[in-house]
């Protein structure tokens, strides 16, 4: 519960910010969801770490610092996944499984390629029918 008052709090400083700025009203709604999405990171981090009652170790701390991080890395897979699976007006939509090749094939230079390897788990069976 916390996570999403602060997810809510962060959004609405945002979007205020964004407004300020003089920012489009589309520009402002892409910080929007960046805002309420801030912590998707913390996924990746175990449980009893997120809900420690008490003060987190040294190591604790550090592995928290790079929860962003984590965010920036899902997204960076998800992103261009979608991407290649969409029709573009100068190419066809990639299938599920050259999409996965291309991502794969970039997965330690481009992308996490942990998150490159979850990828087809994450989609499940409903993979090549998807998009």
């Amino acid at each position: 519960m916390r996570e999403a008052v602060r997810s809510a709090r962060v959004f609405d400083l945002a979007m205020q910010l964004a407004r300020r700025m003089g920012m489009a009203s589309s520009e402002r709604r892409t910080i929007g969801v960046a805002g309420r999405l801030l912590d998707i990171g913390q996924m990746g981090i175990p449980r009893f770490i997120t809900e420690k009652p008490s003060i987190l170790s040294l190591d604790e701390m550090e592995l928290m610092r790079h929860h962003p991080g984590m965010s920036a890395r899902i997204l960076a897979v998800a992103d261009p996944y979608w991407a290649l699976r969409a029709d573009r007006p100068h190419r066809e939509a990639f299938s599920h499984a050259e999409t996965s090749e291309i991502l794969e094939v970039d997965a330690d230079e481009h992308y996490d390629a942990d998150v490159v390897m979850m990828l087809e788990a994450s989609l499940g069976e409903d993979a090549e029918v998807a998009g």
